[in-house]
Order: C-alpha cells, then structure tokens, then sequence
C-alpha cells in the first residue's frame, strides 16, 4: 500500500516519510507520548516472545523513544541491540539516554524509511512495536525485514489492528486526521498471508490493547457523527477536556523464518 490512510488524502511514500519523520521528531520524547505509549505490561509479554541469545544481534524496527531497545539492551547484557528510526532528532536522543546508563550492546541508527542499512542475515531476531502502519509500502517492509533476518530466525510485530467490523475505515480516517503520515491499521487476516510470502509463519501470538487521545475539533466531531453508533462503540469512543480518546485492540505475533531453501521457494 503506498498511500495515507484508506480514505484519506493520497500522499506519495516520500510524503508519508516526511511528515512521519517531522512529527514524530517532536513529540517521541515528549511526557504525553512517553506516558500513552508505555505499558509495562504489554513489554514484559513482547520481550517474552523474543528469543534473546548471548553473543547475537537484534534489530528494533521503527524504534522511536526506543522503548523496546532500550528495554533488550537492559536485559540481556551480552546480546547486542540496534534501534532504528527515520526520526534522527530522537535517534540522537536515545544514544544520548544509553549512554546516561552506560548500556554499551545498544546503538541507535537513522535510515531513509525504504532501505535497511545492513547486510543480509544481519540479525538473529527483528522486532517492531506500533510502526508497521507507517510503513509507506508494506510489501517492501516485510521484504526489508525478510532480507536482514537470518534464517530460523524471528520477527515480532506490534501494532494496532483494523477490526472485521470496521467495513467502513473508521479507525484509519481517525488515525489520519493527525499529520504524522499513517497508512493503515491491518487487519490480523492481512498481515499473516504478507509475512508468509517472505518465508515466516506464525508460531506464537497474543492480543493486547491501547487507548490514547487526538484533541478534537470540527473534523473529528464530523467524523463521529457520521460512524455508526456500533464503531464507536467497538473503539470505546470517549470525550474527555476538549480531547478524543479511542481504543485498539493490538496484535502482538511472533514469526519465524523458515530455512534458506524454504524461504526461497515462499517467495516464488
């Protein structure tokens, strides 16, 4: 998919780069985005599914504040943990806060948004938290991710799912009237037959969920009005100091990747 949110203005992948990279450089290291973004709980379950191995490197995917980088890096000392971003204002903040701490085995990296900046097989294991639905072209990502993976591998993805109730693209017109250039919240039936063309299969998964603000206003109130009163209530819609709140539910899987050989014949 390589436009701004279904029913949303088309924009270009550059354009859904740039206004990704710009709003997220000023808000990724802010207390309000720190404090909705952060469940300790969710963390502990994600980490949980990452197979962390002494003396292997790992690859954190739209990394931000480095939430989940910072986090491996703590934890498994003797494994080494790359974070990377298109938002290099932040990068250089979260070198800044590992170092603070003296965490040596995480670095944190920039890129254009399309082009992983490492070599095939690079990484043991790749996970990526609440950034796939920014991906401008989402074939591409996954075989991005694919490609710096090493065979038997993994790759963890969370992010907010478009439930099959939403018919009518309610939560990903939501999404887009911040300019912060979402593409699309996938559906779970979406994202496993994507990720099975680049060689990985599900092999664990949990649900978890989010619930965050937007401030409101005209176009918001417009497009409330015109949901059905079933999708607000599916996304437990709520009005709160002049602010919007929704809630998703969230799809938290671990893939592996199958074998050189086996791989190969995936993507045929």
């Amino acid at each position: 998919m390589n436009e701004s949110g279904k029913g949303g203005k088309t924009m270009s992948g550059e354009d859904i780069i740039d206004s990704s990279r710009k709003r997220f450089d000023e808000i990724l290291h802010s207390p309000d985005y720190r404090r909705v973004h952060a469940d300790d709980e969710q963390l502990e379950r994600l980490v949980g599914l990452c197979e962390i191995e002494p003396g292997k490197s790992y690859l954190d995917i739209g990394t931000g504040n480095g939430y989940v980088a910072l986090a491996l890096a703590r934890r498994f000392a003797g494994a080494s943990v790359r974070g990377l971003d298109i938002a290099s204002a932040s990068i250089g903040a979260n070198g800044k806060l590992a170092s603070s701490e003296g965490l040596a085995n995480v670095a944190f990296d920039a890129y254009d948004g399309a082009v992983f900046p490492y070599p095939d097989g690079r990484f043991a294991g790749c996970v990526s938290r609440y950034a796939f639905h920014h991906f401008p072209d989402a074939d591409a990502s996954a075989s991005e991710i694919a490609r710096v993976t090493a065979a038997g591998g993994f790759f963890v993805l969370s992010d907010p799912v478009t439930p099959p109730e939403d018919d009518e693209g309610f939560v990903d017109r939501f999404q887009s009237l911040m300019p912060d250039g979402h593409v699309h919240f996938y559906a779970r039936r979406e994202i496993e037959p994507l990720f099975n063309r680049y060689g990985f299969f599900v092999e664990q998964e949990f649900t978890s969920s989010v619930r965050y603000p937007r401030e409101g206003g005209p176009a918001y109130e417009r497009l409330l009005s015109e949901a059905r009163p079933e999708t607000l209530d599916r996304y437990a819609i709520g009005r709160e100091g002049g602010r919007v709140y929704i809630t998703l539910e969230v799809m938290n899987i671990l893939f592996r990747k199958r074998g050189d050989e086996a791989g190969r014949r995936e993507t045929r």
